[in-house]
Formats: C-alpha cells, structure tokens, sequence
C-alpha cells in the first residue's frame, strides 16, 4: 500500500489531529469522531506492530525476541518451522516476518512464498547467514529486495529494529 493509498483511509478532520508521519508509523483504530463546539476529539487506539520470527536455532530467536519486546512495543511471537508459522499468520496476522532461510521442512523462501499468500500484507525479512543469498525471482515479483535481507551474525541488536522499521516504512 503506498503512502498516499494509507493517508486516504483517514478523513481531514483526523489527519488535522496527526502529522502523516504519526499515521504512517503506527496502526489506528478509530472508533467515533466527538465534535463539542470548537473542540474535536477523536478516541483513537495505537495498535502494537506485530512481528513473527521464524527460526529454527534453540537460543537465538528467543534472545532476538527478549531484545526486542525490551526496546520496542511490538507483539513477537516465535516459530521453529515454517509449518508451524503458517499456523500463526493465520491466526495472529503479523506485519513482520524475519525468516532463516534453512528450516526443517519447507525451507524460508518457500515459506516466504506461502505466508504471502495466506496475508499479503506482511512485510519479510530474510534473516540469513549465507553471503551469496540472492533474492529468488518469484520473491522478487512479490517485492522483497535487498533491502529485505538482514546478514547473520547481526553485529548490533539495534540493526534489527532499524530493520523492521525500514520494512514497515516501505
């Protein structure tokens, strides 16, 4: 969804409450618009980007996840396989998918290709080790780039979340 497609779900009296960079760095739920004389209120919820790591090493999607719910206010949720991270974009619809490459089962590009097609809304981010990793075409004709990949070893925690934000802004 582009900028201008984003800014156009919200109507003139909420976005003279809200710069566009509010609206488009958060999630809004409006419920009603209260006008009293002069004084317009809106009652507006922020909604918690979500993000769903899908990874199959024991320790370190959980040290990502505890880093992450730390200095951020996203909902993280863990899967160790594609499988069973299917099973959670369906139920939870995350905004963000990091996803290893090698998975048992079906592998993270494969992944990537379902979980797009089950919420075509996700953003992804190839959280790999290998160097030479290029973005399959397939992936490529549903927009990841290489702005999508994120390289193993992370050498600051901070590069995750700048990371996420891209993915999201863009």
């Amino acid at each position: 969804m582009s900028q201008f497609q984003k800014m156009e779900i919200f109507p003139d009296w909420f976005m003279e409450l809200f710069t566009a960079d509010d609206v488009l760095s958060n999630k809004f739920l409006m419920s009603k618009r209260y006008s009293q004389g002069q004084c317009l209120v809106a009652k507006v919820i922020f909604m918690k980007n979500s993000l769903l790591i899908v990874d199959d090493e024991a320790m370190l999607p959980g040290l990502i996840q505890e880093y992450l719910e730390a200095v951020t206010d996203m909902e993280i949720r863990v899967a160790h396989s594609g499988e069973d991270a299917l099973v959670c974009i369906e139920k939870s619809k995350p905004d963000v998918c990091m996803v290893d490459l090698r998975l048992p089962g079906m592998d993270g590009n494969q992944f990537v290709l379902k979980a797009l097609q089950v919420h075509p809304q996700c953003k992804c981010i190839i959280h790999t080790g290998a160097i030479d990793y290029t973005i399959p075409m397939q992936l490529q004709e549903l927009g990841l780039t290489e702005q999508s990949i994120l390289y193993k070893p992370v050498p600051r925690l901070q590069l995750y979340v700048e990371k996420i934000k891209a993915v999201l802004s863009a």
